[in-house]
């Protein structure tokens, strides 16, 4: 009877001993804890979980969008964008406004009256009318001129008896500025200065759109990160789950104290909670980028992975001359400097006397017959003629000598600003550059590390089943590896953000995808093939 229980006491011994074998054989397989960063199909099943759990939807329901499809996206609904293209209809018109000033200005006046007098007994009462169509027009020309024409036409009669009388005139004159306000430089320069704001404005457009798509790619990219991270963190703790039943085989067999579970319980805890914090993420990151691109909060889409590719950034001196060339801000100081040149032009003309010539020639003609008044009126041998100048000195120039000064203080502060800029943007570009290749290299030696952590994984695992290495050993070395994905995630997205932080640098981000930005333009157009980074 004794020997019937030792028997089966060991039989119970071996079965659990070789459950055990079975675990740890599927524990530590080749495979265990391996995180491919090329793998998108893992960013699909984590990103459906998180939807189906929020939604419902099935992954037949998803969409797919790459940044490409984002930022057209954002450049059609994003509010912001639109205000500012609503702005520009202002904008356009206040030009108009500028050049409305050297073209014809005229009016019409129409008046008809009609007065009753009673002078004496014998006059009796006398019942008259009078009847006017009076018209002027002026014209300012861009020497600082100006012509008016004035026509007159008077019909009267005195009583209801007598016939009507006619008094038609017309004159023609024009005045010319030789000092003060004289030359087309100062009598064009409001409309000077409202086409180079116009010019500014069209520039702001432009860093406006620069903006939402530098915006919509970090957001895009966040977002790819964060389901990227959960994915990662997924398998780490089916690994850690693994090891706990592993380790609850070997207590149950005898070969592993109770308490030793308390480790991988922990364990599983604690990324139990980095797994709520990454779904948290995972919503906050889609939210943002949800409100950029205008679209309903509970929109769901599958993110397309950007491919690695390696930019050479160019060399100082050419990505230098790119940046004068394409970035808004150095084109709006150039902007502002000629502005404030002009303006202290305009206010060191205004010191000057004001001397004017004016010549002036016109007629008129009264007869009560129509035909007879208006021929002797356009009679120009019978014509009146004058001619005349006028100069004015001023004996308080107080506020034009306080015009002037701010002018000239405006105009050398506009000088130090471009100085100041230009050491501002080549920092700028240096940085750019320079964050380009530290990153490229840092995604580099991350991939590079990578590798390195998992075949130190697989040699220690090879280790392990030969009984050369303890689990803690193992799960250090797995958590190395975990690592070492998630310090190449975040190199590769670091990567591509530079690419996009040097385009803005450097002012090309409208020029990488194909966009051209009009005066007339009423929203964004694309070009049919759009490239981003």
């Amino acid at each position: 009877m004794k020997r019937k229980e030792t028997i089966q006491s060991f039989r119970i011994c071996l079965t659990r001993t070789a459950a055990a074998l079975i675990v740890l054989c599927i524990v530590l397989s080749p495979s265990f804890g391996q995180v491919g960063t090329g793998d998108t199909s893992n960013v699909q099943a984590a990103q459906n979980e998180q939807q189906d759990a929020a939604s419902g939807k099935g992954q037949s329901d998803l969409k797919k969008l790459t940044l490409a499809d984002c930022v057209i996206l954002a450049l059609k609904n994003n509010i912001d964008l639109k205000n500012t293209f609503l702005n520009r209809i202002t904008q356009r018109f206040s030009v108009k406004v500028a050049e409305n000033k050297f073209r014809p200005q005229g009016n019409v006046a129409l008046t008809t009256k009609r007065s009753s007098t009673y002078p004496d007994i014998d006059t009796g009462r006398t019942t008259g009318s009078t009847q006017t169509a009076n018209t002027s027009v002026t014209l300012n020309v861009p020497t600082g001129g100006n012509f008016a024409l004035a026509w007159n036409n008077q019909a009267t009669k005195t009583d209801v008896a007598e016939a009507y009388g006619y008094n038609p005139a017309w004159t023609l004159s024009y005045t010319q500025p030789l000092l003060k306000n004289a030359g087309k430089e100062v009598a064009t320069a409001d409309l000077v200065i409202a086409r180079i704001t116009e010019e500014g404005n069209i520039l702001d457009l432009k860093d406006a759109i620069i903006n939402t798509i530098v915006n919509v790619s970090n957001q895009y990219r966040a977002y790819v990160q964060a389901l990227r991270q959960l994915e990662i963190d997924k398998e780490s703790l089916e690994t850690t789950k693994k090891t706990h039943e592993y380790n609850r085989a070997m207590v149950a067999a005898g070969r592993l104290a109770e308490s030793e579970l308390l480790q991988s319980e922990a364990g599983i805890a604690s990324q139990n909670i980095t797994i709520i914090q990454d779904k948290n993420n995972i919503d906050s990151t889609r939210l943002t980028l949800m409100q950029t691109l205008n679209l309903d909060s509970q929109t769901q889409f599958e993110p397309v992975e950007e491919t690695e590719t390696m930019v050479s950034p160019p060399v100082f001196k050419a990505a230098m001359e790119i940046a004068r060339k394409y970035r808004s801000d150095y084109l709006k100081q150039l902007q502002s400097l000629e502005t404030a040149k002009l303006q202290y032009n305009v206010a060191k003309n205004g010191l000057l006397w004001d001397f004017s010539v004016s010549a002036g020639v016109g007629s008129s003609g009264t007869n009560p017959r129509f035909g007879a008044a208006y021929s002797s009126a356009g009679s120009l041998g019978k014509s009146d003629w004058n001619v005349g100048a006028v100069l004015t000195i001023p004996l308080n120039t107080t506020d034009f000598t306080n015009t002037y000064l701010n002018a000239k203080v405006a105009y050398d502060s506009q000088k130090n600003n471009l100085i100041k800029l230009e050491k501002t943007i080549e920092a700028n570009v240096l940085n750019a550059i320079r964050d380009v290749e530290m990153q490229y290299q840092q995604l580099q030696l991350a991939k590079r590390n990578t590798i390195l952590q998992q075949k130190k994984f697989d040699a220690e695992n090879e280790k392990m089943k030969v009984g050369r290495s303890s689990l803690f050993q193992l799960l250090s070395f797995q958590d190395s590896l975990v690592t070492a994905h998630n310090t190449e995630l975040t190199a590769l997205i670091s990567y591509l953000n530079s690419l996009t932080t040097l385009d803005q640098t450097l002012g090309t981000t409208l020029k990488t995808w194909s966009i051209d930005v009009k005066k007339d333009d009423d929203e964004v157009r694309l070009a049919t093939k759009n490239n981003g980074k």
